[in-house]
């Protein structure tokens, strides 16, 4: 496959990987940090994964300030996600390299070193994917890799107390998540957010609030009989001369809306008349 190829949308399958990428260097850096490794060598992969995270959420920016933006292979380029992007790479670096120093002789180093890399890895995959059950699972993994950062310190009550009433709720959100992707499925038939925003963007305004012509018509009907009435005989040569004129214009609206605009013109045309 060809470097420029795109996908349908258009976007280039270089950037698709570019946007990927510091998802899949947090993960394998989480994996590394539970395959046994020395301490200090799953601190160096996950010092190495962060930086280059973000070098690499970098150069996604620059590309779509370029023009480098779309969807394809599964994954979204544009200006909020690539912010979002380089804000979480540079969140991830920084805790990265605050955190070694702080939990430098801590017997569970390694375990936290994996959740860790493991929560990052979840947040970039949110950030990034193009498809809405991706997405919610993504963030149901986010919940449950901070679950583990949040039980660190087991032998913290107030920590496990916290950690504990936060997966209870987080469990109800993410039943509440997944209910909303089964909407989503349901209205438009697809999970693909690309598919989904051009749809809701095509489709018709429906919640419109129902314009009430009978209303307007009889409101109209008494304003111009009372002006009628109390005009004197120029005035009431302009009414009926305009009421003709409103008539015709009336009769030319397909819409509910253009009718509305029209009674709206005529009480405004007919207190001009009445001032005048």
């Amino acid at each position: 496959m060809s470097i420029t190829t795109q996908a349908a949308s258009g976007l280039p399958v270089w950037q698709a990987a570019l946007v990927l990428s510091p998802a899949l260097l947090a993960a394998a850096a989480a994996l590394f940090a539970g395959s046994g490794a020395r301490t200090e060598a799953t601190w160096r992969g996950a010092r190495f994964a962060a930086a280059a995270a973000l070098a690499l959420a970098l150069l996604s920016m620059a590309a779509v300030l370029l023009g480098a933006v779309g969807s394809g292979f599964g994954q979204r380029a544009d200006i909020l996600g690539a912010v979002v992007m380089l804000l979480v790479a540079f969140v991830g670096w920084v805790i990265v390299r605050y955190s070694q120093p702080y939990l430098n002789g801590e017997a569970q180093e390694r375990h936290y070193v994996r959740w860790l890399m493991a929560t990052l890895a979840a947040v970039s995959l949110v950030v990034a994917t193009n498809h809405l059950l991706v997405l919610a699972l993504a963030w149901m993994a986010t919940s449950l890799a901070l679950h583990r950062l949040l039980n660190f310190f087991g032998d913290r009550p107030p920590a496990v107390v916290a950690a504990h009433k936060k997966y209870i709720v987080a469990r109800l959100a993410d039943l509440c998540m997944l209910a909303a992707v089964a909407l989503f499925a349901a209205a438009f038939g697809t999970l693909h957010i690309d598919r989904i925003l051009a749809a809701a963007a095509a489709a018709p305004a429906t919640n419109q609030a129902r314009v009430d012509l009978a209303a307007l018509d009889s409101h109209l009907a008494r304003l111009y009989n009372q002006s009628f009435l109390y005009a004197d005989a120029g005035k009431r040569s302009r009414l009926v001369s305009t009421r003709n004129a409103f008539t015709t214009r009336f009769g030319r609206c397909a819409t509910d809306i253009c009718r509305r605009d029209a009674y709206l013109a005529r009480n405004q045309e007919i207190a001009a008349i009445m001032r005048g």
